[in-house]
């Protein structure tokens, strides 16, 4: 089920979680091995100032958790950009490496997508995106979609990855939360 689906697909009772500022996490499998998850939370601004926080990957170091550092390495002439990326891992794992091709895209219900595909680094596969839709009344709120596949080149079992990856959700959603007060 894609993100659009879930998004589409949200009952009065996920919608009432969201309202309380619960994040919606659903695993799934990922095909040929790895880790796969969506996720849906909502935050207290219009799409207009959340769609910056998370368009910009190139400065995710600054605030997104976990990530070490974070760097356009180029943008290409159809207006994709490549961004470096270094995300921090527990000892004594070594941290991971990606430089994924990022491209921006607008959305029907008058929100945005950035999508991301992995062109090198310390995984297999590093697939994902980012959905941001006006919610409520007047759109005041933003509900924020998140994608992501990914298989690590770790010898890490996927049950162990998966268990960490949705667990570090609710905290993601949290800081970009915080990055959009911040920056106001």
């Amino acid at each position: 089920m894609d993100i659009d689906a879930r998004i589409e697909g949200l009952t009065a009772g996920d919608r009432a979680k969201l309202g309380q500022g619960e994040v919606l996490v659903y695993p799934s499998t990922a095909p040929g091995g790895g880790v796969a998850a969506h996720a849906l939370g909502l935050v207290n601004a219009g799409v207009e100032r959340v769609w910056p926080v998370l368009r910009d990957g190139e400065k995710f170091a600054d605030w997104m958790p976990r990530t070490k550092s974070s760097k356009l390495v180029r943008t290409d002439p159809d207006g994709g950009k490549v961004i470096a990326l270094e995300i921090g891992m527990p000892f004594p794992l070594k941290n991971l490496y990606s430089e994924v091709r990022s491209t921006l895209h607008d959305h029907p219900s008058g929100g945005h997508v950035r999508r991301w595909t992995l062109e090198r680094g310390t995984y297999r596969r590093n697939d994902g995106s980012w959905t941001v839709v006006p919610y409520g009344e007047g759109g005041d709120w933003t509900l924020v979609g998140y994608h992501l596949d990914v298989q690590l080149d770790l010898r890490v079992p996927d049950k162990l990855l998966q268990k960490a990856q949705t667990s570090a959700l609710p905290q993601m959603f949290d800081a970009i939360r915080q990055r959009v007060r911040a920056v106001g």
